[in-house]
């Protein structure tokens, strides 16, 4: 088997945050090297990663985890049940965790081989939620640690090197599955393609898209397989009903509605972008009809328009690639309804999330994964009280109550439909305008096998890599 495996990704974290994962390559990276109590298997179902078995009590509010014995990190120190316990139990996680609210653990406790969590509320998705890496395990020397070092992990890699246009990761010597010996991670942008055509990335998440000549020219020579997993990105603008003219519903409905007619129009789709018309991608439970969606585009709003003069502030993403059709959509929108604009453009996650400390602005882009198949996960990122992506109206309870029935559903049908309910009420409520999708391609050698990665979610389990002779 080939020691190595090169990988182009999104970019590479001029700091990689094990506490927030606020992007794509900081969940990839770190999950390559924190294991965690349970796993999700191919199939999507839960399985021992850590723990070899657990209960959970009658009320739904107490997990305890039997820790199987003999697992090592990668420096050869045994994994404790109170390395999970006090990896876990950090104050950190309550004020920057973005996929779980850890405001909700009770208590967390190690007890001779149990790990032991206590919830203050039922949650049905708990045990979901323990495969993400914010729920991995770290060596001591790393916990409290903001960076962690990650260079004694528990998980199959740690990091040998970290720099701002690579990271590098070897195998832990006692990790639990064969696989590549080392992975390294890059971020070339379009200089991608050649690289791989030169066999210097063996695989890459293709955030660009290849011209169609190059993207044939890699189908014909019957050396490359593109895949198109189900992994993808809504882009939207938020509306935020809490500031200025957008407290106005007629308003924010009109805006909505113009501003979205204006950037289709402007807007042409390529392999891996798409017009998008809800917020979640489509394929999967939860997710709004065609023929409604049709119907809402097609309702115009009744707004008779404002005397007084308006200005409008909005927060706009650099990085976005459509930013230049998206800024002249606004500003087309605005000229239409006699408003004055103040665009402020972000760079990254955390620009954007130091900005957005201000509640003033009217509208912001954002974008986020929605490919997860039954989409809380996305949800809980989306709705993160310490980084909202979307804005609930103040004194308003009905948005917030939909969101609470769909995290504490039970019934699988009955949480679709509260999904379903929860995505039409973001947009009749005018707080959201869904821009486009962007699908994430995979193009790799033939000889790399990725079997074993799950088609029902995003995976990214480089572990898991074989090699075809």
């Amino acid at each position: 088997m080939p020691k190595s495996i090169t990988v182009d990704i999104f970019n590479i974290p001029a700091k990689l945050s094990h506490r927030i994962l606020g992007s794509a390559s900081d969940y990839i990276i770190t999950a390559q090297c924190l294991r965690t109590l349970v796993r999700m298997g191919k199939s999507g179902q839960i399985e021992g990663d850590l723990a070899e078995a657990w209960t959970i009590s009658k009320d739904q509010r107490t997990y305890t985890f039997s820790i199987k014995k003999g697992l090592k990190f990668s420096n050869g120190d045994e994994i404790r049940p109170r390395d999970v316990s006090e990896s876990l139990d950090h104050p950190e996680f309550k004020k920057t965790a973005i996929h779980f609210d850890f405001s909700n653990i009770e208590s967390i406790e190690s007890q001779n081989n149990l790990v032991v969590i206590r919830l203050k509320r039922p949650d049905p998705h708990f045990i979901s939620h323990l495969t993400q890496p914010e729920f991995g395990t770290f060596h001591v020397s790393d916990r409290g640690a903001e960076p962690a070092k990650l260079k004694v992990t528990s998980g199959p890699f740690y990091i040998e090197k970290s720099s701002h246009n690579e990271v590098i990761l070897k195998e832990n010597p006692y990790r639990y599955e064969e696989g590549p010996k080392e992975v390294r991670f890059v971020a070339l942008k379009q200089s991608k393609f050649q690289a791989i055509k030169n066999g210097k990335v063996d695989m890459a998440l293709l955030w660009e898209d290849p011209s169609k000549e190059l993207y044939d020219s890699f189908v014909k020579s019957g050396h490359f397989d593109i895949l198109k997993p189900h992994i993808g990105f809504t882009f939207w603008i938020t509306l935020n009903p809490n500031s200025g003219a957008m407290k106005d519903f007629l308003f924010r409905r009109k805006f909505q509605t113009v501003l979205k007619s204006y950037f289709v129009k402007s807007f042409s789709p390529t392999a891996s972008w798409e017009v998008a018309n809800q917020l979640f991608l489509p394929g999967g439970p939860g997710r709004i009809s065609d023929d409604w969606l049709n119907k809402f585009w097609l309702n115009e709003p009744k707004f008779k328009g404002k005397k007084e003069k308006i200005v409008v502030k909005g927060l706009l993403s650099k990085g976005f690639q459509f930013s230049s059709q998206l800024k002249k959509a606004i500003e087309v929108a605005c000229d239409e309804m006699g408003l004055d604009l103040k665009i402020t453009t972000y760079e990254n996650q955390t620009e954007f999330m130091n900005k957005l400390k201000d509640d003033s602005w009217d509208f912001y882009a954002i974008n986020n994964d929605f490919s997860s198949y039954e989409l809380v996960k996305n949800l809980i990122v989306t709705f993160n009280k310490e980084k909202p992506l979307i804005q609930f109206p103040k004194n308003e309870r009905k948005i917030q109550e939909l969101w609470d029935d769909v995290r504490s559903s039970i019934l699988v049908e009955q949480r679709y439909a509260n999904t379903e309910k929860l995505a039409k009420m973001l947009l009749s409520e005018a707080l959201i305008v869904p821009l486009v999708y962007k699908n994430i391609p995979i193009l790799k050698r033939k000889e790399i096998d990725l079997s074993a990665w799950s088609h029902l979610f995003p995976e990214f389990s480089f572990w898991k890599v074989r090699f075809k002779k």
